[in-house]
């Protein structure tokens, strides 16, 4: 067989931008009817020529021994023009996602602590999370988006603590909590996509947050309020499964690491605020999502 030529297809891309689609016909000796533009490279043995398969113009060429007839400017109008594209993507380039779980904040533990706070402290890690995300994908593996992220628990648990002065009769004690954690961001999303219906998401995101802790511990302090907000830094890793041509399913796992470097402190009506530059509140966070996922071409 004769050695691929790099000459044609370098004449052929010059010459593209002044050629119509779809004004040819070639037969081949075997009946084959193409539709087609034949293009003007100049080969003893081989015809260029660009055709469309599956929605995409595509360059080829055949053995001019296979060819019955070339039919030029068979057709009367050009099926296809160079500017030309599928009415419909390939992919959905808007989408729309509301995914819902579960979080698990990060924090250290006084070890010094009765076991009935350690208990207390480990059931505040542990809330329920949702976010609304819009990403607008500027090819079917590249895109931003923008995220609202909510994190919300409450704890109401009462302990009992032995009394010393009558060990029969030990004293009871309610601890209470509620903390709440939301935030904006917008951030780059990549896809590795595996085939038509599977891919994986990999996300890098930047944003505000803003963070509530009430906390009423009866035999420690007053009831008392945390407010503060700061930046904050996510990272994202979703595996989505197309169910229709526009439904998804997608779910994974979201990282947040953020700080707080002041708080405002409220105690039954005493604001103060606290400073917590040289030891900074820590708020990291691991959420487990699943939801659905909407898409759109634009």
């Amino acid at each position: 067989m004769k050695k691929f030529q790099i000459f044609p297809f370098l004449s052929l891309l010059i010459l593209l931008p002044a050629i119509l689609f779809g004004q040819d016909r070639i037969i081949t000796k075997k009946n084959q009817r193409i539709e087609c533009k034949i293009l003007p490279v100049k080969d003893k043995d081989f015809v260029y020529f660009q055709m469309l398969e599956d929605g995409e113009l595509k360059y080829t060429l055949l053995p001019k021994n296979q060819i019955k007839k070339i039919d030029k400017n068979y057709y009367k109008k050009p099926i296809l023009s160079i500017d030309s594209k599928p009415k419909n993507l390939n992919y959905n380039n808007f989408l729309l996602s509301v995914r819902a779980g579960m979080g698990r904040m990060s924090y250290q533990i006084d070890p010094n602590a009765s076991p009935q706070y350690k208990d207390f402290q480990n059931r505040e890690r542990y809330g329920f999370t949702y976010d609304l995300e819009v990403s607008y994908m500027f090819s079917e593996a590249f895109g931003m988006y923008a995220q609202f992220q909510s994190f919300s628990n409450s704890v109401n648990r009462t302990y009992q603590f032995l009394n010393p002065g009558n060990p029969g009769n030990p004293s009871e004690h309610t601890f209470r909590s509620n903390q709440s954690m939301f935030s904006y961001n917008v951030g780059i999303t990549y896809n590795t996509i595996f085939n038509e219906k599977s891919l994986m998401s990999f996300g890098l995101a930047l944003g505000q947050f803003r963070y509530k802790y009430f906390s009423d511990l009866d035999i420690f302090f007053p009831p008392t309020t945390y407010n503060g907000n700061d930046l904050h830094y996510s990272l994202r890793v979703l595996g989505q499964y197309k169910l229709t041509e526009n439904l998804y399913l997608d779910g994974g796992i979201n990282f947040i690491s953020a700080a707080l470097f002041s708080v405002k402190r409220d105690m039954n009506g005493t604001v103060e605020t606290l400073d917590l530059s040289s030891n900074p509140w820590s708020l990291s966070r691991l959420n487990f999502l699943v939801g659905i996922r909407y898409g759109i071409s634009l």
